[in-house]
């Protein structure tokens, strides 16, 4: 299923009584994406690029502002996780970018996790 994050608000004497997302996820996922860590920013943008994507495709898959896909873009270039074809102006992912995938989903499996959890560095907090 296709996602694309856009809020229904409900009003009510002026004030915002309901804030629902009209993509089918949860409001608290919704909110959730705002406090990601780095490594769930990439993983996102990999998956997004899985089978070619633009830059506009990436962005609203990976829920990411313009400015900060730029940068991830040219750091996951850099990497060798994501490869730019100048032709059909779209990013694809690299077979070291899958295996980066495959590696984030065998650890989330290993800590019990799934996409809708915490993040990795919230599990070490004392």
């Amino acid at each position: 299923m296709k996602y694309s994050c856009h809020y229904t608000l409900v009003w009510n004497s002026g004030i915002v009584k309901h804030f629902i997302p009209k993509c089918g996820k949860d409001m608290v996922e919704c909110i959730i994406m705002k406090y990601r860590e780095h490594v769930d920013i990439v993983k996102a943008i990999l998956e997004a690029a899985r089978t070619g994507a633009s830059k506009t495709q990436i962005m609203y898959k990976a829920f990411l502002s313009y400015t900060l896909l730029v940068n991830y873009l040219q750091i996951l270039q850099d990497k060798g996780l994501l490869k730019y074809n100048k032709k059909t102006l779209r990013y694809k992912l690299t077979k070291k970018g899958d295996q980066f995938i495959e590696y984030y989903q065998k650890i989330a499996e290993l800590l019990d996790m799934d996409d809708n959890n915490v993040a990795i560095n919230q599990l070490f907090k004392t």
